[in-house]
């Protein structure tokens, strides 16, 4: 029976040591693999999200909500200004993906309440955050100068926000 019950704190401790492994060897190790992870996982789901079930939500929020809290804290006192506005993408492209997917299969899968808030969230920070936010950036661009310039074109253009719209 002793011998017994030593075999089952050994698999025991080999299952959790196995389990810290794999949950450790997932989360990026630098900066720089934050953000190539972070890349990877935006053009995955940009790829497939127009058909993804509610399950596949339910995955891809959890891994969202490590990339933009859990893993992010770990690296945001090391982000340059311009990587902090290519996190700010990926964030504002997933949450897209998401109110574009949600006017078909969120709301057909009774999501309505969860589609119909996130939806809120947006529209709110696009009425009263964005154009704020956006200003503040391009401040922070002309005191910085003509590269940042381009890489804010960059990054609007890929967010289909005309730059003349900003400096009106």
């Amino acid at each position: 029976m002793r011998r017994y019950k030593i075999r089952i704190r050994i698999a025991a401790r080999t299952l959790l040591t196995a389990i810290m492994l794999i949950v450790v060897s997932c989360a990026p190790q630098t900066k720089e693999a934050y953000l190539e992870q972070y890349k990877e996982f935006i053009a995955e789901v940009s790829r497939e999200f127009e058909t993804y079930t509610i399950e596949d939500w339910d995955k891809s929020l959890e891994q969202y909500e490590r990339f933009s809290s859990e893993w992010f804290r770990k690296f945001k006192d090391e982000f340059t200004w311009q990587e902090q506005l290519l996190v700010g993408k990926y964030e504002i492209q997933y949450n897209l993906m998401r109110v574009k997917n949600g006017s078909a299969n969120f709301f057909e899968n009774s999501l309505e309440d969860n589609f119909l808030q996130l939806k809120e969230q947006v529209a709110y920070y696009y009425e009263n955050e964005m154009e704020e936010d956006i200003e503040f950036l391009v401040e922070q661009a002309k005191e910085i100068g003509d590269s940042a310039i381009s890489v804010m074109k960059e990054i609007l253009d890929e967010l289909e926000i005309e730059m003349e719209e900003l400096f009106d």
